[in-house]
């Protein structure tokens, strides 16, 4: 694999998370 596409992968995976947290935040503050 090339480090471009790693970086790319990575990039993905954060930004996943990040929505997936950001998500969190808000289902908790609903209850």
């Amino acid at each position: 694999m090339d480090t471009y596409d790693m970086s790319n992968v990575f990039g993905d995976l954060s930004e996943l998370s990040t929505q997936m947290s950001t998500r969190m935040e808000l289902d908790e503050g609903l209850y």
